[in-house]
């Protein structure tokens, strides 16, 4: 009888080895299960990483410095909204009032852009380029004339003229949209002189 139960009990033994031996392979399968994984939020939690940068930084780290330095560089005519992405031409210093005709510091500044514009790994960005106006109407009888009936017209033509001189600085012309927004999107008040200035602006 004895004998019987100590072979009971090691039999039991045997299996509880067995099954030890079971969930050890299964600790080794789920420990590789874990890490397989891991590694993919790891991927996962990077791509959202980068999503967010780019969400907040529409452009490359690299190209978003070389249009800053060069906006510091010719911040008298230009500014660079980094966060955005959009350099800002501003219109009282780039065009004559009423005007489409682009200044000689205007064209320097677009001739010298054009460079960075046509570096190999910016030659795939394409370009829109936005007129705006205060909110003052066109009244100047030449304005008219020319063919500038109304803020419109003005902010078209004149995003049509900074597109026109970069491609004569051989950006693609495949690459660029024009548009006019009028005053229909200020970007400060039109009450006082300094805001309608800042509402006077091309961006690219």
């Amino acid at each position: 009888s004895a004998r019987a139960e100590a072979e009971d009990y090691q039999n039991q033994l045997g299996a509880v080895s067995e099954d030890a031996a079971g969930k050890d392979e299964q600790i080794t399968a789920l420990s590789s299960e874990k890490s397989e994984l891991q590694a993919q939020l790891d991927e996962i939690n990077q791509q959202y990483a980068e999503a967010l940068e780019r969400a907040s930084n529409p452009l490359p780290p690299a190209l978003s410095t070389e249009l800053a330095d060069f906006a510091s560089k010719n911040s008298e005519i230009l500014d660079f909204d980094q966060s955005r992405g959009i350099v800002k031409f501003k219109s009282d210093v780039s065009f004559a009032p009423g005007s489409v005709d682009l200044t000689p510091k205007a064209k320097d500044a677009i001739a010298k852009l054009s460079k960075i514009l046509n570096d190999t790994g910016v030659k795939g960005y394409e370009l829109m380029i936005a007129g705006h106006t205060d909110a003052m109407p066109v009244e100047r009888a030449a304005t008219i004339k020319a063919g500038h009936r109304d803020n419109w017209y003005l902010t078209a033509h004149r995003a049509i003229a900074v597109g026109k001189c970069l491609q004569k600085c051989e950006v693609s012309p495949s690459r660029m949209a024009m548009v006019g927004y009028g005053d229909q999107r200020p970007q400060a008040s039109n009450a006082t002189e300094d805001g309608r200035a800042k509402n006077r602006r091309v961006e690219l």
